[in-house]
């Protein structure tokens, strides 16, 4: 069973970044599972709002449609929240340092959610998720 865990930045890139859209999509698609943390649904939102609000030429309805193309994607996805027992481990150092705070957030995720099942694999283009999952023991694509 293929569980793959997609992190904000790979949900970016898949939306957002034509090089990066086929191989994301394909993961996503070929996944029996998806999971993400709710950080991931609030990352993608602030992102999309901002570009929109930085686009001086009114172009939002393009931000709005990519926001509705996420919410689409992210249907069926499995949510995990954000509680005080992943905050718990964000302090916790990492093997690969600095980590940004909600990078960390993502790791602590991945790492509670793993418990132990090596099927998971990574979603994302983040240097440091991808060098700290890898040395976890996940697979990380793209």
């Amino acid at each position: 069973m293929t569980v793959v865990y997609a992190d904000s930045s790979a949900v970016l890139d898949c939306l957002l970044n034509q090089k990066q859209h086929a191989k994301c999509s394909h993961v996503l698609a070929t996944a029996e599972r998806v999971v993400a943390s709710r950080l991931t649904w609030a990352e993608v939102g602030r992102a999309l709002t901002a570009m929109a609000h930085r686009d001086r030429k009114g172009d939002r309805k393009d931000m709005e449609g990519t926001w509705l193309r996420f919410q689409e994607l992210s249907a069926h996805w499995q949510w995990l929240e954000v509680d005080a027992i992943t905050l718990g481990r964000v302090p916790e150092p990492l093997r690969y340092e600095p980590v940004r705070t909600l990078d960390a957030i993502h790791l602590a995720s991945i790492a509670l959610f793993d418990g132990g099942l090596r099927s998971l694999v990574v979603l994302t283009s983040d240097d440091r998720v991808i060098m700290n999952a890898r040395a976890m023991g996940l697979t990380v694509e793209p």
